[in-house]
């Protein structure tokens, strides 16, 4: 055998390496993607499952209820609800409260003592309005005596 055959037969290999190899790949990659789509299957139908379980369950009289106890406070007809509030929770970690307000140090009775005992501070109008004094009706200035 010559080198020249020995090349011949080389290409030849290489040219049948070259026409099986651009199939092969595309097989083993379209493989793989069929996989990868029963997998994607597979999780859309059990999201599926789980979304029409949930939907079972709202079509159960007595989970709306729960639900509307939970989420809106709703009670039944004789029921009495209580709100029980948490003695850690602290000022500034309400919501309602306004952390830029001083506390009052004063005692409750004192603070209902000022309140009533002091005018309410007018404020300022900010537009001029025209006060006029009010005249008696006619019947009332006849009866005064």
């Amino acid at each position: 055998m010559s080198i020249a055959g020995v090349g011949v037969i080389v290409a030849i290999v290489l040219v049948v390496l070259l026409v099986i190899a651009v199939p092969l790949r595309n097989y083993y990659h379209g493989r793989s993607e069929i996989a990868r789509l029963n997998e994607s299957i597979a999780a859309k139908q059990d999201e599926k499952a789980a979304l029409l379980e949930k939907i079972d369950k709202y079509k159960s009289d007595e989970y709306i209820k729960q639900e509307a106890r939970r989420r809106f406070g709703v009670v039944d007809e004789g029921e009495t609800a209580y709100r029980i509030i948490d003695p850690q929770i602290k000022p500034e970690d309400q919501l309602t409260t306004d952390g830029q307000k001083e506390e009052d140090s004063r005692d409750w009775y004192e603070v209902l003592w000022d309140s009533v005992a002091e005018p309410p501070k007018e404020e300022a109008p900010s537009e001029q309005v025209n006060h006029l004094p009010i005249e008696p009706a006619p019947e009332e200035k006849a009866d005064v005596r």
